[in-house]
């Protein structure tokens, strides 16, 4: 529990999303402000090397601090999942030895100990999301109301896509998820054989029951097993990504065709790069 083990992180969190909030409007403002300032009265070398200095600076040192917050904060993260899975070391040895002979149990141990084993996943890559998510709500929301003031069609093409790959995400997740605990299963007996395999202290049972071709075929079966759940996992992610890529499409399609017309109609050049690149950045965020 963050409030309970460390609450810096929720002031690291405010910290981190202010400053990346500011990211974004480096590489959104440059463009306009640069071409404003060569379509105005005497442009000249020396303005555009310090608008672009400027720009330079400013964002190489909100970069800086947001690496900074980011880089303080991730061992933090990885602290309370140790704090997790030294409550489950205590947990294992304490508890009654009876359930060390249960298979149920073998397996729910199994899945508590890789839910606290990696950075990425489990219960740290849960925190790691959740200190990310302040900081995609907040540009979302800011980078919208911003596209939508100008247009609200460009905006709306926007949000499809969106929702539209979240969508293809959850779908994507669901499948996984549904199939995991079976390649769960396949991962852990490809372990076992891969282990006795290569265990000297069974060499001697190995070659006095003939049992090298035995050992050998099984692994091989669970191998197959493995990959097949793996490809069912990942057809069925590429089948639906090519469902993302087109209506992708269909987005920018929609976002340079709309932007073109707003120019043809009067709108700066300038303007037309800016609210370019917002869309951008709105759409990979």
């Amino acid at each position: 529990n963050v409030r309970e083990n460390d609450r810096k992180v929720f002031f690291l969190c405010a910290a981190y999303t202010l400053v990346a909030l500011m990211l974004p409007t480096f590489s959104i403002a440059l463009p306009k402000v640069l071409i404003d300032y060569l379509t105005g009265p005497l442009p000249d070398l020396q303005g555009i090397v310090w608008i672009v200095t400027a720009f330079f600076i400013g964002g190489a040192l909100f970069n800086f601090l947001n690496q900074i917050l980011h880089n303080f904060t991730y061992p933090k993260l990885t602290a309370l999942r140790m704090n997790y899975l030294g409550d489950q070391v205590l947990k294992l040895l304490n508890m009654d030895y009876k359930y060390m002979e249960s298979a149920s149990f073998f397996e729910e141990r199994e899945m508590a100990f890789e839910a606290t084993s990696s950075n990425n996943n489990g219960v740290e890559g849960i925190y790691h999301k959740l200190f990310e998510l302040p900081k995609l709500i907040l540009i979302i929301l800011v980078l919208s109301v911003f596209i939508g003031i100008r247009s609200p069609f460009i905006l709306l093409a926007i949000v499809v896509n969106i929702l539209a790959t979240s969508l293809v995400a959850v779908v994507v997740q669901k499948h996984e998820y549904k199939n995991k605990e079976n390649l769960s299963k396949h991962q852990r007996r490809v372990d076992y054989y891969a282990k006795t395999a290569k265990d000297f202290a069974y060499g001697k049972d190995v070659r006095l029951y003939d049992l090298k071709e035995r050992i050998l075929d099984n692994f091989k079966l669970e191998i197959k097993g493995y990959v097949d759940v793996f490809k069912l996992i990942k057809n069925r992610e590429y089948g639906l990504g090519f469902i993302t890529l087109f209506i992708l499409l269909l987005s920018d399609i929609a976002t340079y065709g709309i932007l073109t017309y707003l120019a043809v109609k009067g709108m700066p050049i300038s303007d037309f790069s800016m609210y370019l690149v917002a869309t951008t950045t709105l759409s990979t965020n």
